[in-house]
């Protein structure tokens, strides 16, 4: 029609099918195929030739108040199943697990060790603290305890 090429983005479309659909200087497609094509391009895709998509001149979005309001609620999902399975996570998980006791470890020796300073302290020397700002969380006994050795008066909301 007047000398324009016309495309149309479908859901199972390959990606060098979509490339020419895109290249058409006309193309019709719905509001998530577009976002969705958008966050592939610029954010998996590594390289140019990757990209299905190209620059546009203008954009006519029909039922605009669906999309900026209904379909609003819901965003665009960007996650997928993988097709490949790097087994990653059988990799890194017992090195985090290492990490995770590791860490434990050290904030509990770093604990008691707090808690024997501040009994050899002369608690009639020692200052009490009172933090500005009250905890906005229900303090656990363990903690009201440990507070109370180190003097430290805690204000609850």
């Amino acid at each position: 029609f007047l000398g324009l090429t016309v495309g149309c983005i479908q859901h199972d479309q390959e990606p060098d099918i979509r490339r020419e659909q895109y290249a058409m200087d006309i193309t019709y497609g719905t509001n998530s195929e577009f976002g969705f094509d958008y966050l592939r391009d610029n954010g998996m895709a590594t390289t140019r030739e990757q990209q299905v998509q190209r620059g546009y001149h203008y954009a006519i979005v029909d039922e605009v108040d669906s999309i900026l309001i209904d379909e609003a609620r819901t965003p665009l999902i960007i996650s997928g199943p993988a097709t490949i399975s790097t087994h990653q996570y059988d990799k890194w998980k017992p090195l985090i697990e290492q990490l995770v006791r590791k860490q434990t470890m050290l904030c509990n020796r770093i604990a008691s060790e707090a808690v024997e300073l501040f009994d050899r302290l002369d608690p009639e020397k020692t200052p009490t603290f009172t933090p500005n700002e009250p905890i906005g969380v229900t303090v656990s006994p363990e903690v009201r305890k440990l507070a109370a050795e180190l003097r430290v008066h805690l204000t609850e909301v």
